[in-house]
């Protein structure tokens, strides 16, 4: 046998031996592969199930809420807060007004946006549904931007752009109100105020009256 019959010899049986080292040892086997699924760029880098929460200042309960899911977003954006049930805004250290959302996002100052069938409740009874409200704990005002359906002591107010301001306890609203009691009477108005602890409404501005006999 010559050299060059040689070496072609050679170089054949360590290619072969090559290859069977790396298939047999080095290569990932394809299922080990199927089971690496690829990043999720959307994900949450925090996902909590199932929480209370509650906020404090001073030493006196703020607020506090049940949520189902809470999601810690990626990239510093707002906290989301999923199903919102038992919902609680604490004022002269009693329960005040009751809430429920189907989510909120929370930003860095805890300023909260509601939407998704927004509920508020008082003493029990619901005071005011929405589809989406605006919270400050810092200035203690509620805001709904669209509209909003108050029912209070067998009346039922339509309106819009409604400020809670939970320093005087009272309901405004800035855009035109539709007031109907019972079934005879209905009132058109520019805007109103309203007292939540003392179930009283004032009718601001120019107001049409409707009854009907």
């Amino acid at each position: 046998m010559n050299l060059r019959t040689g070496l072609v010899i050679f170089l054949v049986l360590a290619l072969a031996t090559a290859a069977v080292y790396y298939y047999g040892f080095v290569a990932p086997e394809p299922e080990a592969a199927k089971v690496q699924a690829p990043e999720d760029k959307d994900a949450p880098e925090v996902l909590i199930k199932g929480l209370s929460m509650s906020s404090w200042t001073d030493g006196e309960k703020v607020w506090e809420m049940e949520v189902e899911r809470m999601e810690l977003p990626r990239f510093g954006r707002n906290t989301v807060l999923y199903d919102i049930t038992d919902g609680t805004i604490f004022r002269d250290k009693g329960p005040y007004l009751g809430f429920s959302a189907g989510m909120a996002k929370v930003d860095g100052r805890n300023r909260m946006e509601f939407s998704g069938g927004v509920v508020v409740d008082s003493e029990g009874k619901t005071l005011m549904a929405a589809e989406s409200m605006s919270w400050d704990p810092a200035t203690q005002k509620v805001t709904v931007p669209g509209e909003a359906k108050i029912t209070a002591d067998g009346s039922t107010v339509l309106a819009k752009n409604l400020i809670v301001d939970l320093n005087d306890e009272y309901i405004y609203t800035t855009g035109e109100i539709i007031a109907q009691q019972g079934d005879n009477i209905r009132i058109t108005a520019g805007n109103m105020k309203y007292s939540v602890t003392r179930r009283e409404m004032e009718i601001i501005g120019p107001s049409k009256i409707v009854i009907d006999l």
